[in-house]
């Protein structure tokens, strides 16, 4: 049996040195925020949504990475030991990466991504539909003025026949084009309560989204903080405080791992109705 395929959906084991800079540029950009320039107003900023897992060539996570996945990206399971998984893109590049930040579940994010094309499509076919409509009604206001037409007309008697022709013909096209805006109406609506279903979903879809982005950069903060206090602990501590650092790094992101997954768990309960797949 081949191995499972999995989604990467966060950013994992930045080397030392990247996680002090990336830390002075946070706090500088946090006192450049929360100090402005006299007279100047206070600006919102977001958390990016440009979230990537660090792939590293050994199992021990250390090293320079190999390879940044984006959110999303599926990925290929050779090997799972401890928490630590070794996986295997889709371009043939292998490496280790930690399992908390795998998922078999479609990330929010692309889910977003595909309701959004389906809420484009939708329109682009609603738009339509409402051009032929409006052909429809132009082709029945014609067919009324020339029923109408018929109507007044009071030519010779040579003519008669003729006019009889024409207002059978205008007869049939007017109830030709009732009939195809009323065979039309039932398509307009259900293309109406379509387009307001994928709004909707989009719209709980974002709502995970950002709570999700909330989680992910909470708990890169912790690895961030968890990485400088192990370097600090082994310079003065030895051997010793390395293994309790470790531990107390592989306690937290169990914790964050359950709490994830419990989270993400329910969302899925609520959104398919309290079916549960597996």
């Amino acid at each position: 049996m081949s191995p499972p395929s999995m989604r990467c959906c966060a950013t994992v084991g930045w080397p030392p040195d990247m996680v002090k800079r990336w830390r002075r540029i946070s706090w500088a950009l946090a006192m450049a925020v929360a100090i402005p320039a006299s007279g100047a107003s206070v600006s919102t900023v977001y958390i990016t949504d440009s979230v990537s897992v660090a792939l590293f060539p050994s199992q021990a996570l250390s090293g320079e990475p190999v390879q940044r996945l984006l959110s999303g990206t599926p990925v290929e399971v050779l090997d799972s030991n401890e928490g630590i998984t070794q996986i295997r893109t889709g371009d043939g590049q292998t490496g280790w990466v930690r399992s908390s930040f795998l998922t078999t579940s479609v990330p929010a994010v692309i889910q977003l991504d595909e309701m959004l094309l389906l809420v484009e499509a939708l329109q682009d076919e609603l738009a339509l539909s409402s051009r032929q409509v409006e052909s429809l009604e132009d082709d029945l206001a014609v067919a009324n003025e020339q029923l109408a037409a018929a109507r007044k007309s009071t030519t010779a008697a040579k003519n008669v026949g003729w006019l009889k022709g024409e207002l059978k013909k205008s007869r049939a096209r007017a109830e030709q084009a009732e009939k195809e805006l009323a065979q039309r109406a039932p398509e307009l609506a259900q293309l109406q309560q379509q387009l307001t279903s994928a709004e909707q979903q989009i719209a709980e879809l974002t709502a995970a989204r950002e709570e999700l982005y909330v989680k992910l950069a909470a708990s890169e903060l912790i690895l961030a903080d968890t990485a400088g206090a192990r370097e600090a602990q082994e310079a003065g501590s030895g051997r010793l405080a390395l293994l309790w650092s470790a531990l107390a790094v592989l306690v937290a992101l169990a914790i964050g791992f359950v709490a994830g997954y419990r989270w993400l768990d329910r969302k899925l309960l609520q959104r398919f109705g309290g079916i549960r797949f597996h």
